[in-house]
């Protein structure tokens, strides 16, 4: 059986590209889909709301999946430094 060949720090360093790129993508959602019109209080607006605050939690949700993935990448890269220390 052959070594283990990934290094845990490129692991580490995948996981927080991750983490930064999750983060600009919700802090863009939250500034740029305004889900409400200031002055609009009519049907159309309730409606535009409606659907601005579907779009920006379309938008948001792979943010969250970044983080969730980035989360995991961390234990992988713990698991492959606690391999590394074993004597066997």
């Amino acid at each position: 059986m052959g070594a283990v060949n990934a290094d845990p720090k490129v692991l580490r360093e995948l996981a927080a590209e991750l983490r930064r790129a999750a983060k600009e993508l919700i802090e863009f959602a939250e500034r740029n889909i305004k889900t409400e019109i200031s002055g609009w209080e009519d049907a159309h607006a309730h409606q535009f709301s409606a659907i601005m605050k579907k779009m920006r939690a379309l938008v948001m949700s792979p943010g969250d999946r970044l983080y969730e993935c980035s989360d995991r990448i961390d234990n992988m890269a713990d698991k492959l430094e606690a391999y590394k220390r074993a004597k066997f």
